[in-house]
């Protein structure tokens, strides 16, 4: 079920941010084989995205998300979770507050504001 709401998520980010033209990746790093799975870079900066779709889902100091949340260029970092009672910011002290929010209300909420988006852009034509 992780790599079907991965797929999912990964469907959502990139349908909402096409028609910005923007890279949208993922992060391994070579050594530790840590990674981060879904990373939306802008312009300015980029947003950190990490599906962790089982029961226990916290997360600890050495994830790659955790570091790179201290990085000056990422401008938001999201955990999405299994649990509906999962949400809220995570207790990590990064300059980056990382939130936790279930997939289902994530992608009610991403599917919510591409439809939006869509009804607005149409409407303007």
């Amino acid at each position: 079920m992780g790599i079907i709401i991965e797929t999912a998520v990964y469907k959502h980010i990139h349908t909402f941010f096409y028609s910005q033209h923007l890279d949208i990746g993922y992060f391994r790093d070579g050594k530790s084989q840590k990674e981060i799975d879904i990373v939306v870079s802008y312009p300015i900066g980029r947003i950190l995205i990490e599906i962790k779709y089982k029961h226990n889902s916290t997360i600890s100091e050495q994830e790659a998300i955790i570091g790179w949340a201290d990085d000056s260029q990422t401008k938001g970092a999201i955990i999405v979770t299994k649990n509906a009672e999962d949400y809220g910011v995570t207790k990590h002290n990064t300059k980056t507050p990382i939130i936790r929010i279930p997939a289902f209300a994530f992608l009610y909420l991403l599917g919510q504001a591409e439809k939006e988006g869509y009804e607005q852009w149409t409407s303007n034509k």
